[in-house]
């Protein structure tokens, strides 16, 4: 763990530790069984297990597993600077992701049909080689000249957060969001974002699952959407700068 994040506390018999370039086979088959949704999980294994690697050797991002009698009962991927975070898997992982990226489309017809009717011009954006054009790291103007730039917001993203049935309700999943908090405030990020599922919300019904987890850990929803893929997903945040930060960790230690 990051000696400027707290110790967590769970059970006895659970342990946090960093996630490790050898648990990404069982996370990637964890996280297709039991966060199935979207479409990274729809182009298999490989490609879940090689994209979960890039969560693992930058200090932009975090990977956390909690095991209980040795074995990895839950996980946590997060960026702690978004904007950071891609341009560091742009540089070191666009390939492999590409490539196994394209045999998970060859070996599914229906999401190759689907990828190309969603998501080809976004994708493209972003994983295609590009010249740079002068820019920054972080996507500012690489430029010793002009007046100085207002520093930019630092984003952090929760990516996923998964526990095996077996051991829900022993408080995992809240220990490990409770470490990501603590560690984005420590990398001075201005606030988190996380998108979930959620209902539809003509039906008026209360957060329920990971929505209300959130919720009563002091996250605010800021939207409801209809996600590309037909579902209906809820937008969240939670802010660390300044006085909102203090005020959500004082609702997250009444919670």
């Amino acid at each position: 763990m990051r000696p400027d994040v707290p110790t967590p506390t769970l059970p006895p018999g659970y342990r946090m530790r960093p996630l490790r370039a050898a648990d990404t086979p069982l996370t990637a088959r964890l996280h297709r069984e039991l966060l199935g949704n979207g479409l990274f999980p729809s182009l298999g294994t490989a490609f879940v297990a090689r994209w979960h690697r890039t969560f693992l050797d930058t200090p932009a991002a975090l990977g956390l597993a909690v095991v209980h009698d040795g074995r990895l009962v839950a996980f946590l991927l997060a960026s702690l600077d978004q904007r950071l975070y891609l341009h560091h898997t742009l540089r070191r992982h666009r390939r492999a992701l590409l490539w196994r990226g394209a045999l998970g489309l060859l070996a599914r017809p229906h999401v190759l049909v689907r990828f190309l009717r969603t998501r080809v011009p976004s994708y493209a954006r972003h994983l295609l080689p590009r010249r740079l054009g002068g820019r920054g790291p972080d996507g500012g103007a690489a430029s010793d000249e002009g007046p100085p730039v207002e520093r930019r917001v630092r984003v952090a993203v929760l990516h996923a957060v998964v526990t095996v049935p077996l051991a829900r309700g022993h408080g995992c999943a809240r220990e490990l969001v409770s470490t990501l908090v603590a560690a984005a405030r420590a990398a001075r990020a201005d606030h988190l974002a996380l998108v979930t599922d959620t209902t539809d919300p003509a039906l008026g019904l209360p957060a329920a699952g990971a929505a209300a987890m959130y919720e009563k850990m002091g996250w605010v929803r800021t939207g409801v959407r209809r996600h590309r893929d037909g579902r209906w997903v809820a937008e969240y945040r939670y802010e660390l700068a300044g006085d909102a930060g203090d005020r959500q960790e004082g609702v997250e230690r009444q919670a």
